[in-house]
C-alpha cells in the first residue's frame, strides 16, 4: 500500500475552539495508534475550509474527514464534491453537510441529545415554566429535538427565543434580553456551552440563581461549572470518542469494508450526579493536548492565547471532579514540568505530594517546575508552610518553582497571615506561567 493510500486529511472548525480541539487530539491520536498519516489544516471560515479539502485532493490523500464551520453552506458542499469526484472518500463528522451525499457521516446523535434537554428540563421544572432558548445562528437537529420534544409538554413554554453567534457574549446579551421580557423565566437553553456560559453570567448579573441552566456541547469549563453547582447540565457531545471514530470510519472506507451511510453515538447527560465521570474521561489526553501546545510554540515562535487557555481549561475542568489525593506529573518540554494541584492538601498529601515532585523532577531531569494551586480551595498556614517545602526541595535537585493560580482571596489570605512568598516567582494563571517558560531561552540548558 503506497502512502497516498495510508493518508487522511483532516479538517474542522478552529482547535481554539475547546469541542474541536477535544475532537481532532482524539482523531490524530486514532489515527497513530492505525499507523495511518494524518494531516490537520483547522479552518475559521468556510473559505478557509475549501482551500483545505481542495488542499488534500492535490495531494491525493486517501479520504477527508471534514468537521464543517457551516454545514449549510454551498461553497462546502461543492467542495466536498470535488473530493469525491476525484475519487477520494468524505467523512462530515459532529454536522452534516447539505447539498451532497457524502461517503459517511460521524457524530452525535444532535436531535436526540435536545429530546433529553428538553425532557430534563420539564422533570426539573414539574412540568410546569418559561424557557429561554439560546439558539443557533443556523437550523440544526439539536434544536429541533428540543422544540419536538417540549410540545409533549404543554406546561413548559419557550417564551423568549434569539439566535446566537457561538460566543459567550453572544449569550450574556440574549439572556439579559430574555429577562428583559420576562422576568418570571425559570429555566434557559442554549445550543452549545459557550453560549450556556454566557447566559449563566446574566443569570448571576441578575441575582437569579434559581434559573436552570443547561448547554450542549461537553466543554470542560461547564463540567467545572456543574461541579460548583452554578450551571445545571449539559449535554455531552463526547468529542473525545467522536474524533476517533472518524478516523476509524475513513480507515475502514479506503480499505474497501462496508460503513453505515449515518454513524451515531448517543450523546449523555451531564449533571451534578455524574460530571465526575465526564471530567475525568478526558483527563488522559490533557498531556498530549499541552504537548501540542507546546510543540506549535517552538515551530511559529508565538503561543495564541487561545490555546493557552484552552490547556487552562482543561486543568480546570478537573476541579471538584479529580479524587483528592490527585497530584500528577505532566511534562510538557524537556525539563519543564506542570503539577496542578487540586482539593484539600493535609499532612500526608503533602508528603506524597513532595515525593512525586521529587520523582518527577529525577524521571524528566527537569529545571522548571510549574505548581498551579488554581484547584486549591483554602491556603492557610499549613498550606503554605507545605508548599514553602516543597519548592525548598525541589530547588534542591536543580529546579525552579513558579506557583501560579493565586486567587485574590489567597493573595489576601496569604497577606493576613504575614507569611513571605517575595522570594517565590509566580504567576496568575497557567497560561501566564508557561507563555514565561516558552519565551526563556536555553531552559533545556539550565
Amino acid at each position: 500500500m503506497s502512502s497516498q493510500h495510508t493518508h487522511i486529511g483532516y479538517t474542522c472548525h478552529h482547535v481554539i475552539h475547546t469541542y474541536w480541539a477535544s475532537h481532532a487530539q482524539s482523531a490524530k491520536k486514532r489515527a497513530a495508534e492505525m499507523g495511518i498519516e494524518f494531516s490537520l489544516e483547522p479552518a475559521n471560515t468556510v473559505a478557509e475550509q475549501v482551500a483545505a479539502i481542495r488542499d488534500f485532493v492535490a495531494q491525493k490523500v486517501a479520504a477527508v474527514i471534514i468537521g464543517p464551520v457551516d454545514g449549510t453552506d454551498p461553497a462546502l458542499a461543492s467542495a466536498a464534491e470535488e473530493a469525491l469526484a476525484a475519487g477520494i472518500p468524505v467523512v462530515s463528522t459532529s454536522t452534516m453537510i447539505e447539498g451532497v451525499q457524502v461517503t459517511c457521516a460521524t457524530g452525535t446523535d444532535n436531535f436526540k441529545g435536545g429530546g433529553i434537554a428538553a425532557a430534563y428540563l420539564a422533570k426539573r421544572l414539574d412540568g410546569r415554566g418559561k424557557i429561554a432558548l439560546v439558539d443557533a445562528p443556523y437550523s440544526m437537529p439539536r434544536i429541533a429535538g428540543f422544540r419536538q420534544t417540549l410540545e409533549g409538554h404543554p406546561g413548559c413554554s419557550i417564551a423568549f427565543s434569539a439566535p446566537g453567534t457561538w460566543t459567550r457574549e453572544s449569550g450574556m446579551r440574549i439572556m439579559r434580553e430574555a429577562l428583559a421580557a420576562h422576568s418570571d423565566i425559570a429555566a434557559v437553553y442554549a445550543a452549545n456551552d459557550l453560549m450556556a456560559l454566557g447566559a449563566l453570567d446574566a443569570i448571576t448579573e441578575a441575582g437569579r440563581g434559581d434559573i436552570l441552566s443547561v448547554g450542549f456541547d461537553g466543554y470542560p469549563q461547564v463540567f467545572a461549572a456543574i461541579s460548583r453547582g452554578v450551571m445545571t447540565a449539559t449535554i455531552d457531545q463526547r468529542p473525545f470518542t467522536v474524533g476517533g471514530l472518524s478516523v476509524e470510519a475513513a480507515v475502514k472506507i479506503f480499505r474497501g469494508e462496508s460503513v453505515p451511510a449515518v454513524s451515531l453515538i448517543d450523546p449523555v447527560l451531564v449533571t451534578a450526579d455524574n460530571v465526575a465521570e465526564a471530567a475525568l474521561l478526558p483527563l488522559e489526553m490533557l498531556p498530549d493536548l499541552l504537548v501540542d501546545l507546546v510543540e506549535s510554540y517552538d515551530e511559529q515562535q508565538q503561543v495564541q492565547e487561545e490555546n493557552l487557555r484552552l490547556q487552562q481549561e482543561m486543568i480546570e475542568s478537573q476541579m471538584g471532579t479529580i479524587q483528592e489525593l490527585s497530584t500528577p506529573i505532566i511534562p510538557v518540554r524537556e525539563r519543564v514540568i506542570v503539577m496542578p494541584l487540586i482539593g484539600g492538601i493535609d499532612a500526608e498529601r503533602a508528603r506524597d505530594m513532595t515525593r512525586r515532585l521529587l520523582a518527577g523532577i529525577q524521571e524528566h531531569r527537569a529545571r522548571v517546575v510549574i505548581v498551579d494551586i488554581t484547584g486549591v480551595p483554602i491556603v492557610d498556614t499549613g498550606v503554605a508552610v507545605h508548599l514553602n517545602k516543597t519548592i525548598q526541595a525541589a530547588r534542591l535537585k536543580g529546579a525552579h518553582t513558579i506557583i501560579c493560580g493565586i486567587s485574590d482571596a489567597v493573595a489576601e489570605t496569604i497577606t493576613d497571615l504575614g507569611i513571605d512568598w517575595s522570594g517565590v516567582k509566580t504567576a496568575p494563571n497557567l497560561q501566564v506561567a508557561l507563555v514565561g517558560v516558552l519565551e526563556t531561552p536555553g531552559i533545556e540548558s539550565t
